[in-house]
């Protein structure tokens, strides 16, 4: 906010060191236009009618001394005064007075501006008092002194324009630090934050929200005070928090999301777009970083640590060929059941799923079975398959699998087929389905396409070699490399 705003006032406080110790907002509530207040003087008071309106040059000079006396402005008890109702031109704004002395001692003189104490007059220095408007106003004088002495005055006219100014300020955020207060001119002023002295904003404790900050400057005496206003705004910096992450080796690029507040960047080792690429990584601890940035600008970080836990091991054991209508025994190898949990999928096809070891039921189809093994701490899972082949009935293919179905340029898949029926012996012949290629005569194999391809995979049983083949397909689509 580049708001400000520069006024001279008039400060009806009892001494100038006071106004340091005021707040503000009390000390603003004082310094309006002060109006003639009646002095109740004493009769026997000096009291002199001082016009200067006629002319911006006009001046006064008592045309003799004489003694104060009697009290003005509830002056202490033993005080003697002397008073001027002072009018000044329209074009002036400050009047400088000289006393003069003779005899006797200065004592302690206060000075009242329409009756308000503005503290002490300094013998042999000129007194500049600032007025709002062309008056009239009353300057009074009170001396407090053991021994007498006369005075005199000489009264002349002055212009003072104040030029305070105060720098913008520019956004800061609740996170920033110290701010120490600079841009006020002239030198030598207060600077007030929302109406308390200060010379530094703490914005953390200020808190979010706009702040009025004022440059107070006294010029040449404590009625001619002006000031200077600029508006400072704080925005609330955001609260981040990311816990630990854990992941598991091979889960591929998983993204970033437990941070809050959501919307940030995450950032770190192999760390791209959000994502964390456990593929990349291999196993270990990686520090992750996550900034947040408000509308504002104001940004806060956090930082977490990405575990990435190794896979348990998982072995379904050697495929294995039975006759239609019987069972298999499934065995799990490297078993640990201190540290893993163990489960056989499908499920409905085997006595004991959750069992390392567990016979199937009865098959009449080959089937290929899932072992899902899952590490008791980290959660992490890794699988293996074993193919039962079964034969007796009508030759088929239960499953054409590709290790991926999306890869890159360059990327291998591995590809396989299992049969069902026959005789149990088979030959295979794979081919580029486009293209007619023959790729291999194995039950699996791998392959490096260049392009989106579909396979075909032929199967025939070794005891009817005229037969007709038994055919399945699958597609791998190859994106090309950025």
């Amino acid at each position: 906010m580049n708001q400000s705003m520069s006024k001279k006032m008039v400060l009806p406080f009892r001494s100038v060191r006071l106004v340091w110790l005021f707040p503000l907002c009390l000390l603003f509530s004082l310094l309006k236009p002060v109006q003639v207040t009646a002095q109740n003087c004493s009769p026997v008071t000096p009291v002199f009618t001082v016009d200067l309106s006629a002319s911006p040059t006009a001046t006064f000079i008592n045309s003799s001394f004489f003694s104060p006396a009697g009290l003005c402005c509830n002056a202490s008890p033993g005080s003697n005064c002397f008073s001027y109702t002072v009018t000044l031109h329209p074009s002036r704004n400050a009047v400088i007075i000289n006393l003069s002395r003779q005899g006797g001692t200065w004592g302690q003189i206060n000075y009242y501006v329409n009756c308000l104490n503005y503290g002490l007059a300094i013998e042999n220095q000129p007194l500049v008092i600032c007025l709002e408007g062309p008056g009239p106003h009353t300057i009074t004088f009170c001396r407090t002194a053991s021994t007498t002495a006369n005075f005199s005055a000489s009264i002349s006219q002055a212009s003072f324009t104040p030029n305070v100014t105060l720098s913008p300020f520019t956004d800061v955020c609740t996170s920033a630090g110290l701010i120490y207060l600079t841009g006020g001119s002239p030198a030598g002023g207060k600077y007030f934050v929302n109406g308390v002295e200060s010379f530094f904003i703490d914005p953390a404790q200020i808190g979010a929200g706009l702040h009025e900050i004022t440059y107070v400057h006294q010029g040449p005496s404590a009625t001619c005070i002006a000031s200077a206003t600029q508006f400072l705004r704080v925005n609330q910096a955001p609260v981040v928090n990311f816990p630990n992450i854990n992941l598991c080796a091979g889960s591929g690029q998983v993204p970033l999301t437990s941070a809050t507040p959501p919307g940030g960047e995450y950032s770190g080792p192999f760390v791209s777009n959000g994502l964390f690429d456990t593929g990349l990584s291999g196993i270990g601890n990686f520090t992750v970083t996550y900034r947040y940035t408000t509308p504002e600008g104001c940004f806060a970080e956090a930082q977490a640590t990405v575990r990435v836990n190794p896979t348990p091991p998982a072995d379904a054991g050697p495929d294995m060929a039975i006759p239609g209508g019987t069972s298999a025994t499934l065995n799990a190898l490297s078993v640990n059941t201190t540290l893993y949990s163990y489960s056989w999928a499908p499920a409905a096809l085997v006595v004991n799923p959750t069992n390392p070891s567990t016979p199937t039921v009865p098959l009449t189809t080959s089937q290929l079975f899932t072992l899902t093994v899952t590490d008791l701490v980290t959660g992490c899972q890794n699988t293996d398959q074993v193919a039962v082949a079964v034969s007796g009935g009508p030759l088929g293919i239960v499953a054409v699998q590709a290790s991926s179905t999306n890869i890159c340029q360059g990327e291998t898949v591995n590809l396989f087929v299992l049969p069902t029926g026959g005789s149990g012996s088979y030959t295979f012949a794979w081919f580029n389905h486009g293209s007619g290629a023959l790729l291999s005569t194995s039950s699996s194999f791998s392959h490096a396409p260049v392009a989106n391809i579909t396979y075909r995979v032929e199967v025939r049983d070794t005891a009817t070699p005229a037969a007709p083949p038994v055919v399945g397909f699958i597609s791998v689509t190859v994106e090309a490399l950025p």
